[in-house]
């Protein structure tokens, strides 16, 4: 075996065997991993200058003398992890056929993804899902990205600036919340506190200093040993910790800053009962509090209804000498489940990585990787941590984010629930669908016959990843109907200014057609037309080449506008999902100089010659599209429009409106931007299109700067 030097001491080739002899089965797995690891980066070295095969070995003996798990299969993945990404001709192929599927598959979940052209946080993204996808299956997975971490983070300093930056934010936002949910403290810990220390250095260091007085504060020593003191008389012997919070306690996520006042507390106590009788933990919670009276509604019991990790204890907060406190009251096995999380089930279980494992964690990480919405919202469901404990009707208790709602708790009953829910009685008082459930709460939910057309704001406001999902399954199978609509309104005007029937859309050459552009489906092509995902152009030369008889001598000669678009849309109903307003040049509804563009997203009315967006965009003309209005088309549901107007105020508004008006407004407001210049926000419901397109063109000629901000379905329950 080549011999190779780490720190400068420790020879690879005996730390290896060192861990092979210490894993009980397939131990020749490993050594033969690291052989096959060590020629493949052996040309390879790390921004330190050491050799590249330093790193895996490096990850492989976080696993096993950290972590505590002596698995062969897992430890040879450790050592594999970098060889497919890194290393040009070497495919998973290859690492299945020499080492097996457990160990392929490990390996496969840990390679990220780079399609061509790709951004580069486009395809962090995906790899984030990647990720969360194949560990929910394979816990291990899991551990060697976070072993991975760990030492690129303990590493971190021989980077440039940019990009220790960018990989300790990626470590506050996915890998330490990752070691949070599957309850891994000391990972955790570690995590936040290396990221948090390369991304706030000067406030790190002060906040550090700060947690080494907290820790020997003669207070909390003091109350220390009060707490042995009343408990050393009790029957079951117990041991007192006391802790002060790491670095990730003061930073806050949703503002993304590092400060002292963010900590709830600066301390935590914890009591372990060495009897594994839960109840013994209430007994002993009543004895803590009658020496430390809790805060009111403080009290948290996750042993009779533990987090989805598996947590379980009692938590209790007390003030004392000015100062807030929390206790946590567990039995030993509990204790150790608390500080090791997954990795205690997978020492007593060998092998436990190579199935699903905890339905709930399976659940909630395989619904995170398979979010389909924008990844800052992934984000947040990764790092959601509190949660509130909700009641059916019957009586079952069901778990969920704090601050979630009516939706959320819809959706984690029955996805088809959430799909048809329109509001719900919490504790006997109906509310709408986003209504925010508070802890206890009873829920009944209620439905409609159908599926709701949901507002896409609901996607935000959502905290859990089925909810969310299942939001954005209905939005997107809202803009698919629609563009298939309207790429069929636009495959046959351009038949027509081809001068062919339409009746060759059933020809059978079609399908080559179809293939041409790897389609399955007229359905398909029209869609993908609606979309903008298939132009104009390339649709009439592939329909030209294989039905060259349907076509007259000179329909070659006919070509796109030069200067404006050719084709048009027709809208009619307009969905807050699909048709969006361009705030760059604030068109309004029936506009008549309009125009629109189209996407996967739907479509977007910018008004004509609107400069900033020619400029920006650079859009030639065939993929524009002049827009039909649909006067006479009513509505089926009331619009409600939120509408600012810039440089008028709200005195002066109402004074000039005109008094033959007899619109529905309502919400009205005024407030200045940092020139003073007020704004007054109102908002107005409509029930036709038409009644929308006299409204903003008398009020466009009227007054100032006009933008519509957004616009919403107004009284969802009674529309659906």
């Amino acid at each position: 075996m080549e011999v190779l030097e780490i720190n400068g001491k420790q020879r690879l080739d005996k730390v290896i065997l060192g861990m092979a002899a210490k894993c009980s089965e397939q131990s020749h797995l490993l050594v033969e991993a690291y052989r096959y690891a060590a020629d493949l980066h052996k040309d390879q070295r790390r921004k330190s200058g050491e050799p590249y095969i330093i790193h895996p070995v490096s990850v492989a003996q976080i696993i096993a003398n950290e972590f505590q798990i002596w698995d062969a299969p897992l430890l040879s993945a450790a050592l594999l992890h970098d060889v497919v990404e890194d290393v040009s001709g070497v495919s998973i192929q290859d690492i299945r056929s020499k080492f097996g599927s457990s160990v392929a598959e490990l390996v496969d979940g840990c390679t990220k993804i780079k399609l061509p052209g790709e951004k580069s946080q486009e395809a962090q993204d995906r790899t984030h899902s990647k990720i969360l996808l194949s560990g929910s299956k394979y816990l291990g997975v899991f551990v060697i990205k976070l072993a991975d971490r760990l030492h690129n983070l303990r590493t971190l300093f021989y980077l440039p600036s940019s990009r220790r930056q960018r990989i300790a934010r990626e470590t506050l936002d996915i890998y330490a919340p990752l070691a949070a949910a599957l309850n891994m403290f000391h990972v955790k810990r570690e995590l936040y506190n290396l990221a948090i220390m390369y991304l706030y250095p000067k406030k790190s260091k002060r906040i550090l200093s700060h947690i080494q007085r907290v820790g020997d504060d003669p207070k909390v020593l003091k109350i220390k040993k009060q707490l042995e003191e009343v408990l050393g008389s009790f029957s079951v012997r117990t041991t007192v910790r006391c802790r002060p919070k790491g670095l990730g306690s003061y930073y806050n996520r949703e503002r993304k800053t590092l400060e002292i006042t963010n900590a709830e507390n600066y301390v935590d106590f914890t009591i372990v009962v060495h009897d594994e009788d839960p109840f013994i933990c209430y007994n002993i919670l009543g004895i803590v509090n009658s020496v430390f009276p809790p805060q009111p509604r403080t009290i948290r019991d996750f042993i009779a209804n533990p987090k989805t990790n598996g947590y379980q204890s009692l938590h209790a907060r007390f003030n004392h000498a000015g100062y807030n406190f929390l206790v946590k009251i567990r039995t030993a096995s509990m204790d150790t489940w608390a500080m090791y999380g997954i990795l205690r089930k997978w020492r007593e279980d060998r092998g436990f990585f190579r199935e699903e494992h905890n339905d709930e964690i399976t659940k909630f990480l395989r619904e995170i990787g398979a979010y389909g919405g924008p990844a800052p919202e992934r984000k947040k469901l990764l790092a959601s941590s509190d949660e509130i404990i909700v009641y059916s009707p019957d009586g079952d208790s069901h778990i969920l984010p704090k601050d979630s709602t009516v939706l959320d708790f819809a959706y984690k009953i029955h996805s088809d629930l959430g799909d048809r829910c329109k509001g719900a009685f919490v504790n006997g008082i109906l509310v709408g669908p986003t209504h925010i459930i508070q802890d206890g709460a009873r829920v009944e939910i209620l439905t409609t016959s159908r599926t709701i057309d949901v507002d896409p704001e609901y996607e935000l406001v959502c905290k859990t990843a089925r909810a969310k999902s299942g939001i954005n399954r209905l939005i997107q199978k809202r803009r698919r109907f629609y563009a298939e609509r309207v790429g069929r309104e636009i495959v046959l005007q351009l038949l027509e200014k081809l001068r062919t029937d339409s009746n060759i859309l059933k020809q059978p050459q079609m399908w080559y057609v179809l293939k041409e552009f790897g389609l399955k489906s007229d359905s398909e092509l029209f869609i993908k037309v609606g979309q903008d995902l298939i132009s104009l152009r390339s649709l009439k030369r592939t329909l030209m080449e294989v039905f060259p008889e349907f076509f007259k001598s000179d329909s070659e000669e006919i070509v796109f506008g030069r200067n404006l678009p050719e084709f048009f849309i027709s809208i009619g109903q307009l969905d807050n999902a699909v048709h969006k307003f361009a705030k760059c040049c604030k068109p309004y509804p029936g506009e008549d100089s309009a125009i629109a563009v189209l996407s996967e997203r739907g479509v977007t009315v910018h008004k004509v010659g609107c400069n900033e967006f020619v400029l920006r965009h650079d859009i030639p003309v065939e993929r524009l599209f002049k827009i039909k209005w649909m006067m006479d088309s009513s509505w089926d549901c009331r619009l409600r429009f939120l509408v600012s107007i810039q440089g008028i105020s709200l005195g002066t508004l109402i004074t000039q409106w005109p008094h033959d008006h007899s619109f529905n407004l309502l919400d009205f407001t005024q407030e200045e931007d940092k020139h003073n210049v007020p704004q007054t926000r109102f908002s107005v419901v409509f029930n036709t299109l038409m009644e929308a397109k006299v409204f903003f063109e008398r009020l466009y000629g009227e007054f100032g700067t006009i933008s519509i901000e957004k616009y919403q379905r107004f009284d969802l329950m009674d529309c659906n």
